[in-house]
């Protein structure tokens, strides 16, 4: 069967119709590399947050959040689709939503670490002398628009 058939076809296809799911070995595997992954995740995810209490201001306490996004989630969303290869059978649909949160979670972490930087910087909140380099620590920068005086 052809796979352009497959999506003309009007009544529902079973996933292992295109791809069967993992059985036996391979699928024993699968699952301990799935649970490793999730486990890894989860724990740079504490460990995150576990930072994020320690340090004493804003920038490090958003530095220290960049291992929960960049590899505690990534971990758990890879490993979740490992499992549902395990479970399920491979299913484009299911890879694309994968590529696409993995792309969202890169673009939002960036966008949204950035602005909350800036924003602490421009609303003149005390940074922790300690903080290297502390070159953003002087009075904030004034706007266009804004009057000096």
């Amino acid at each position: 069967m052809r796979l352009i058939d497959i999506v003309r076809a009007s009544e529902p296809i079973e996933p292992e119709v295109v791809a069967p799911a993992l059985d036996g070995l391979p699928a024993t595997v699968a699952s301990v590399v799935a649970a490793v992954l999730v486990l890894s995740g989860a724990v740079w995810v504490l460990l995150s947050a576990i930072a994020m209490h320690r340090v004493r201001d804003a920038l490090s306490r958003i530095n220290a959040l960049s291992p929960a996004t960049g590899m505690g989630l990534t971990s758990i969303v890879l490993g979740a689709y490992l499992h549902s290869l395990t479970v399920h059978a491979f299913s484009w649909l299911d890879l694309v939503k994968v590529l696409l949160t993995l792309g969202a979670l890169l673009l939002v972490s960036s966008v949204a670490s950035n602005t909350l930087s800036r924003a602490a910087v421009l609303s003149g909140a005390d940074f922790d002398p300690q903080t290297r380099p502390n070159d953003l620590t002087g009075a904030p920068p004034r706007g266009p628009g804004e009057r000096s005086g």
